[in-house]
């Protein structure tokens, strides 16, 4: 399905996508490194180009900026389909400057984590029915499931941060999910701060099966940390 909601008329088109065109379209992905992209793509521009794809088993999505590959995949898409339409002048691609930086993308996502214990507070406040809260629950896993995803995308392009054990270690912290996530980030370096998100994420495999990870997405710890990232980054 192909829609274009620009101001004032939006369209919707349906496609019955043959075999032929399927076993195309996948070879594009590969050729297009779309296992490879990040969930979320964004740059602080005002209006511009919202896009969305769900594809081998992922979702993948931006606001103004676009992964390696992308000019190359709306091209495949415009031609096997005729959406003419879907072609930028110039591309997309280099519409809006460099591709952003792997730590960028985890950065985004300081404003996308949903904490549930603050959901869960408005609905025993009255603000929030329960549809409202399971709504709020679901998308607090989607966001932890994609932040997770990012992150160990970001750490397969800079491999310094997979030796979080010695990174901790020469900060005087132990490998303890607990002890880990109550460290105080304030004056932390991006080196710490991703380590140490790292070693949470791996927390089952020197503490047993847990869901730490999913906690700190979900309870403010990593929007905490994720700001002070930003700090980092912007500053």
């Amino acid at each position: 399905m192909y829609s274009n909601s620009f101001y004032p008329e939006s369209e919707c088109r349906d496609f019955h996508v043959t075999g032929d065109q399927m076993h195309k379209l996948k070879r594009q992905l590969d050729a297009s490194g779309a296992e490879d992209w990040y969930c979320h793509y964004f740059s602080p521009v005002l209006d511009g180009t919202q896009w969305g794809l769900c594809a081998l088993g992922e979702c993948y999505g931006g606001s103004n900026a676009f992964p390696k590959g992308f000019d190359a995949l709306v091209a495949f898409l415009a031609k096997a389909f005729a959406c003419k339409e879907l072609m930028a002048e110039g591309g997309y691609e280099s519409s809006f400057g460099h591709e952003m930086r792997g730590i960028d993308h985890v950065v985004t996502y300081a404003d996308m984590l949903v904490n549930v214990e603050e959901f869960r507070r408005k609905r025993r406040s009255g603000f929030l029915d329960e549809e409202e809260v399971e709504a709020g629950e679901m998308e607090a896993e989607k966001s932890a499931r994609e932040l997770l995803r990012d992150l160990y995308m970001l750490v397969e392009e800079n491999p310094r941060y997979k030796d979080y054990g010695f990174i901790l270690e020469s900060h005087g912290i132990p490998l303890n999910a607990r002890k880990i996530a109550e460290q105080n980030m304030d004056g932390a370096d991006n080196l710490l701060i991703i380590a140490s998100m790292i070693a949470i994420s791996r927390s089952d495999r020197f503490c047993g099966y847990s869901d730490d990870f999913g906690k700190c997405a979900k309870n403010g710890t990593f929007e905490r940390w994720l700001k002070r990232l930003y700090e980092i980054t912007n500053g």
